[in-house]
């Protein structure tokens, strides 16, 4: 037995040695995203994890000839995984070599979303290399070195090899598919379902999205309307806010000396971003989801098509994942919007694709670039990524001012750890830079008639009442999860030109708000109305 199957697994030592390499070459790439984006590290556990994929990788197409014999459908099944594992994995090295990560679903639909000239530019600009070469070479080389020591395997190290490698297949079921996805051949066919199934989702959805607006009132004169969307950031750690450690001392700088309104008891209908999202930007509202639950959120009004309506030029620019069921209420609005720019081509399916190292501060530039394209009336949404897990990849070096000692005194529950308190630290640290960044992005619009908005999505818990980092939905949901900051900042020229709206804004500081109204906020003070706005809502005050 132990021999016949040595010798049909050698005679599948070269499909072996292909799946081998290219496996190792989609297993070093989540490597390096692993160590470089996770602050919580289990070598071990880590190490057994690359063995069983490694082992899986090995024997697939030893495998396809036991299940399969020598005929026709074990020669196509062989073909297909074949073809799918060195497509994939040329993908993932050519996007290791240029983007430091793996190619994924999001990077596939932006492939899918690009025209002829644009391709022809890019392989151009990137694949015409010597570097793309020599990396084929290697792997050639590799795949040769490789199919001699696979030759040397004696059928008990195959055997034993043979019994591990299903036994791991089913312990990565069993994992939730953590480790199927870093099989090479399943991810291909898998990539390519998400990202027709995506498109479909949005097709059917713009399609109800995009119908026409009825304004009732349009009165709407303000130049530069900018709101700023946050992710992750309570209130309960901002110096803003009386916070103990100074975290955001350019935003107080504002408050002292500056046009900048402080709200004092702003929620969050939600602990997490997607469906937080579906409400800021329509006529969705946790009241309507109460009564019309089996009713889509984007059958709902938008508010970019009642700006379309009223004639105004909408920018979306965003620090996050474009694609994946995270990202798509955000792709749903930006595909709605005049101009839509993402710094991110990833997706949110994908492990780590929001803990990657992506600092806001790229957005600055594209808020220039787009500032110099500007005429008429203009609104602008600025996604960031805030202050999201993992907290200490949200700022540069020369932003971690405080540390675990820093921290002493300030959450019971981290003071029983150091790491935790370390953990508490990075996050203060993010906040830091989130305060520099929303100053940066006021500081552009200082000299023209603006006004600016700032709210965060939802907050986060950070070791305060509870042992645990994060946000989360349902009964272990904390205040600090939904108790978000909202600012609003207007320019020396707008509060002269409209004085009775920065007084509705003074007057409405301390008003109990919950973030699915805002809609009607900002409509209110534009001075558009719509059948489903409420002024009630929209003034800032209780009518």
């Amino acid at each position: 037995m132990k021999k016949k199957i040595s010798k049909i697994f050698r005679e599948y030592q070269l499909e072996s040695s292909f799946i081998f390499w290219f496996s190792a070459i989609n297993l070093t790439c989540f490597a390096f995203e692993y160590f470089t984006v996770s602050s919580d590290i289990n070598v071990l556990v880590a190490v057994v994890e690359a063995v069983i994929v490694v082992f899986t990788a090995i024997l697939a197409a030893t495998y396809l000839r036991i299940l399969f014999g020598k005929g026709k459908l074990n020669y196509t099944a062989k073909c297909i995984i074949l073809f799918m594992t060195v497509i994939m994995s040329i993908l993932d090295l050519f996007s290791f070599s240029y983007y430091q990560c793996r190619f994924d679903s999001g990077m596939l639909n932006a492939v899918f979303e690009t025209n002829g000239a644009e391709a022809v530019e890019f392989f151009t600009a990137y694949v015409i290399q010597a570097k793309f070469f020599v990396n084929v070479l290697i792997a050639v080389i590799c795949i040769l070195v490789l199919r001699w020591l696979l030759s040397k395997i004696t059928p008990k190290i195959f055997l034993a090899i043979a019994i591990i490698a299903p036994l791991s297949g089913i312990f990565a079921v069993f994992q939730d598919f953590a480790l199927i996805q870093f099989f090479t051949p399943y991810r291909f066919p898998v990539m390519v379902f998400e990202v027709l199934r995506e498109n479909y989702l949005l097709d059917k959805a713009m399609t109800q999205a995009r119908r026409e607006v009825t304004l009732t009132r349009n009165d709407s004169t303000i130049p530069y309307f900018v709101f700023i969307l946050g992710e992750s950031t309570t209130r309960k750690n901002m110096s803003l806010y009386g916070y103990t450690l100074p975290t955001t001392p350019k935003l107080i700088g504002r408050k002292e000396h500056d046009n900048l309104y402080v709200f004092t008891d702003v929620t969050s209908p939600h602990a997490g971003t997607s469906p937080v999202m579906e409400k800021l930007f329509t006529f969705y509202s946790l009241e309507k989801q109460a009564k019309n639950p089996n009713t889509a959120w984007y059958t709902y009004t938008s508010l970019f098509n009642i700006l379309r309506q009223a004639g105004y030029k909408t920018i979306w620019l965003s620090n996050q994942e474009p694609f994946g069921v995270w990202g798509r209420p955000g792709r749903l609005y930006s595909a709605q919007v005049d101009v839509s720019r993402f710094t991110l081509v990833r997706s949110s399916r994908t492990t780590f694709s929001s803990e990657i190292k992506s600092y806001d501060e790229k957005l600055l530039p594209l808020i220039d670039e787009e500032l110099t394209q500007s005429t008429g009336k203009n609104f602008y949404v600025i996604h960031l990524m805030g202050t999201h897990i993992d907290y200490s990849k949200r700022y540069p070096a020369e932003f971690a001012k405080f540390t675990a000692h820093d921290e002493e005194g300030l959450s019971r529950l981290a003071d029983t750890s150091e790491i935790k308190r370390q953990i508490r630290a990075e996050y203060d640290n993010a906040v830091l830079y989130n305060d520099f960044i929303v100053d940066e992005i006021i500081k552009r619009f200082e000299n023209k008639n603006a006004i600016i908005i700032y709210i965060s999505d939802h907050g986060q818990e950070v070791f305060d009442t509870i042992d645990f980092r994060g946000h989360i939905e349902g009964d272990n949901q904390t205040k600090a999860m939904i108790e978000i900051p909202m600012i609003i900042w207007v320019s020396p020229e707008f509060r002269v030109r409209y004085p009775e709206i920065c007084r509705k804004i003074a007057d409405g500081v301390n008003k109990k708000f919950v973030t699915d109204e805002i809609i009607h906020v900002i409509l209110g003070i534009m001075n558009i109305e719509t059948e489903d706005y409420d002024s009630s809502k929209g003034a800032f005050t209780n009518e």
